[in-house]
């Protein structure tokens, strides 16, 4: 039972970091927005400081600890609007539907956790799984700021 909760956190822990890699390149395409850049930035390190303790806790499972993956936003295709925010628009969708797939893994971590006794391990999930549960609310709430800006123009 441990090695399947241990590859669930490999699962974990890459889809922490492609959120990472992700929350960096928005903030690197949107620099000149203080207010998606600095965020950005700050939500990709504690992205970053979960999968640390991801690989942490598979190798104390006995496992390898995962790869750290390097692949970027694939990007939400484009929009269906056009203009200035458009891109942002669809940066923060990508970028939404990553925290809530990041957020169903804490989900799924929490319950093995407890399924097999695993204190410690669930201590990270609940830190981790209150991260997450708010760059997600952050993700909800820039969005919320930029389109009425973006999908109101004429």
């Amino acid at each position: 039972m441990r090695g399947q909760v241990a590859a669930l956190l490999g699962q974990l822990h890459d889809a922490e970091a492609e959120l990472a890699a992700a929350l960096r390149e928005v903030a690197g395409r949107h620099a000149d927005d203080a207010g998606t850049h600095h965020p950005c930035r700050t939500l990709a390190g504690q992205c970053d400081e979960h999968a640390r303790h991801l690989r942490d806790q598979a190798t104390r499972l006995g496992e390898p600890p995962p790869a750290h993956p390097d692949r970027v936003l694939p990007g939400a295709g484009a929009p269906r609007w056009g203009g200035p925010g458009a891109e942002l628009l669809a940066d923060l969708r990508e970028l939404h539907l990553r925290a809530q797939d990041v957020s169903l893994h804490w989900v799924l971590a929490g319950q093995a956790a407890q399924a097999i006794g695993d204190q410690e391990l669930l201590g990270l999930v609940s830190a981790a799984h209150a991260e997450t549960r708010t760059q997600a609310r952050w993700i909800t709430t820039r969005l919320k700021q930029a389109a009425p800006q973006v999908l109101a123009r004429d």
